[in-house]
């Protein structure tokens, strides 16, 4: 109804099912799988939805769990083998594959809201407010926010009063960016060489 697509749970559900059995037979394993799509949240609805589909719903969780429960064997070393082995495999971060060039000068300076991550925000006293949703967040923490993301695009860049300042968007002023970086960070050096860490 609202004219949107989504993924069907299905496809991803028969895709996982075929990619975890043939992993399992790299490994050397030949086992019986039993795939389900599971809604946990407890005001989901699905209409229309055909019987007999590997679908559990919120309300038949616990019942389903209860089941599973009642019918497993005992584990054995060659279980516990499995487990270690699809443990050993685990990513926790998936690896970039590309990441484009870029440098200070070309990208879009600004503070970037929380909420709705549109740019910029504006300052109003103590505080910077977002123009697209109304979202208002300390003047610190917004700057200090923009610190993070600096270090973390620009990590051999010094993290210094006008830099920040500019790619806050000049939001504020020089002073008060230098007030925050004070408060938070250590200053090193001195004069035009000085900045934070």
């Amino acid at each position: 109804m609202p004219n949107t697509e989504l993924t069907n749970p299905l496809h991803q559900l028969q895709r996982s099912h075929s990619l975890f059995s043939q992993l399992l037979k790299k490994l050397g394993y030949s086992m019986k799988i039993e795939s389900y799509v599971i809604f946990v949240n407890p005001s989901f609805m699905l209409y229309q939805a055909p019987m007999g589909l590997p679908i559990i719903y919120p309300s038949q969780v616990e019942s389903f769990l209860e089941s599973i429960m009642s019918k497993l064997d005992p584990l054995t070393p060659r279980h516990l083998k499995l487990g270690d082995k699809l443990r050993a495999l685990h990513h926790t971060k998936m690896p970039i594959r590309y990441v484009p060039d870029y440098d200070f000068d070309s990208l879009k300076k600004g503070v970037c809201c929380v909420g709705c991550r549109s740019l910029p925000m504006v300052t109003e006293g103590r505080f910077c407010i977002c123009r697209g949703c109304g979202r208002r967040e300390p003047f610190s923490e917004a700057v200090m926010r923009s610190v993070r993301e600096l270090q973390i695009l620009f990590p051999n860049m010094r993290t210094r009063t006008r830099v920040v300042y500019e790619w806050c968007g000049s939001i504020g002023s020089t002073k008060r960016v230098q007030k925050v970086l004070k408060a938070h960070m250590t200053m090193k050096g001195e004069n035009l060489g000085a900045y934070y860490e």
